[in-house]
């Protein structure tokens, strides 16, 4: 008594308060889906609080590297190797680097003892383990290695220090990934297997199999555990090195899959086919979530931004495209190189610096400010007039800031280190 009557809802206020509800609730589930990701996985591993505490140290120390600051590049070329190096890989904190080979072997280096100078040979040749330090290719900010990549000889393997020789493949190797925390080395080879190692204990632990080609690339995890391989069946796969089956196979490419990465937030890996497509998977479904055209060749590397919302892809027509993975978007195509780009590197951080190694024997660096600043007005432009049907802006066109030419040295591998250091590695091929 004492208050009126409540008024009666029309039904145009009816439907707008069931959309408003609905509104609403799909907000609340995605909130909800939000703060899942962000919580710790049950399959993703919990990485050691050691391995943590050397990631802060190494990111309070980090350098910015861009245009006004390029990175200094350290490069390691493999001398009398007889063009059998295929692949090479560094440890995060740079302690150690693996390479595989064409007979069969996978080898580990360790970086401090290269440095440090041989004995003289008796032999009156060079001996193992030489080192060189100087301009590679006179290039400023740049040093260069030399390691001495001869084997086969069981006696000639005891005289090279720092040196360990992983036996276990029966076909080239072509790929090579050392684990987060550095503890286990990954080998991918032409024999269909995936084998895993212990650097320190110099022996293989397990052998994986489930590919019915030849395995072209393997991506360890971020965090470690789970490892991704590329296959010429026309597959990936992911595995986790406690299990001997595969968890996930991921179907759809109609070529080889060449090149495999992950995602950084573990929930993604990339994939780059040579029927010239690039495509994104979810992790846990096993589903495509992004399908990526635009290629003109074969793919030969990959890089996904540390920030995971870019990937780059360079072929073997010498050409890098990158995409925004966001909206499945060409942003950039960089030009420069002559002939295949066999590996790509996002710098550490703000990933501003991308490079570059390929077989026109130099390694090149690029700015990607550029392509933000581009990405920022292009939204800038979309939000300040709404859905108003505005173009999306036109791929840009780039040139690389910094080249460093090695010594008649295709480069097969770049990577920044932790701390934005540049590292590069290569066979000494001889000009006829």
């Amino acid at each position: 008594p004492g208050q009126p009557p409540a008024k009666k809802m029309t039904k145009k206020e009816i439907a707008k308060a069931a959309a408003e509800a609905r509104r609403q609730a799909l907000a609340a589930v995605k909130k909800q889906e939000r703060e899942e990701r962000l919580e710790h996985q049950p399959w993703t591993p919990q990485v050691a609080e050691s391995v943590v505490q050397s990631w802060v140290a190494d990111v309070e120390q980090r350098a910015g590297v861009g245009v006004a600051a390029p990175p200094s590049c350290c490069f390691f070329t493999f001398a009398n190797s007889r063009h059998m190096m295929n692949c090479a890989a560094f440890t995060r904190d740079v302690t150690y680097m693996a390479a595989g080979f064409a007979d069969s072997s996978v080898r580990v280096y360790n970086v401090a003892q290269l440095s440090q100078p041989a004995p003289a040979s008796t032999s009156g040749g060079k001996g193992a383990g030489t080192s060189k330090q100087g301009a590679a290719g006179g290039s400023k900010g740049a040093s260069a290695m030399e390691v001495d990549g001869r084997g086969g000889d069981p006696f000639e393997e005891d005289q090279q220090p720092g040196v360990s020789y992983l036996h276990g493949h029966t076909a080239p190797v072509h790929a090579v990934d050392f684990s987060h925390d550095a503890r286990l080395l990954l080998s991918g080879a032409a024999d269909g297997t995936v084998r895993l190692w212990s650097p320190e204990l110099q022996a293989g632990l397990a052998a994986f199999r489930g590919h019915l080609l030849p395995v072209w690339d393997v991506a360890s995890g971020p965090l470690g555990y789970h490892f991704a391989t590329a296959s010429a069946d026309r597959t990936a796969r992911l595995w986790s090195t406690d299990k001997m089956q595969t968890i996930r196979i991921f179907a759809g490419h109609q070529a080889d899959v060449d090149v495999v990465r992950w995602h950084p937030n573990t929930h993604y890996i990339a994939t780059a086919s040579s029927d010239r497509t690039v495509r994104l998977w979810d992790v846990c479904t096993g589903a495509c979530v992004r399908f990526l055209v635009g290629l003109q060749a074969a793919p030969t590397s990959m890089s996904v931004s540390p920030d995971g919302r870019q990937v780059a892809v360079g072929g073997e027509d010498g050409a890098i495209l990158i995409w925004d993975l966001g909206t499945a978007r060409r942003l950039a195509t960089l030009t420069g190189h002559v002939g295949p780009v066999w590996s790509l590197a996002h710098s550490w951080g703000d990933g501003a610096c991308l490079a570059s190694g390929g077989a026109d024997e130099t390694v090149r660096l690029w700015s990607l400010e550029q392509i933000a600043a581009s990405q920022k007005a292009a939204g800038a432009a979309a939000g300040g007039g709404g859905d108003d049907g505005a173009k999306p802006a036109k791929p840009l066109s780039l040139q690389p800031m910094s080249v460093y030419r090695t010594k008649s040295t295709p480069v097969s591998h770049v990577q920044f280190s932790f701390r934005n250091l540049l590292l590069g590695a290569g066979c000494f091929s001889l000009r006829q």
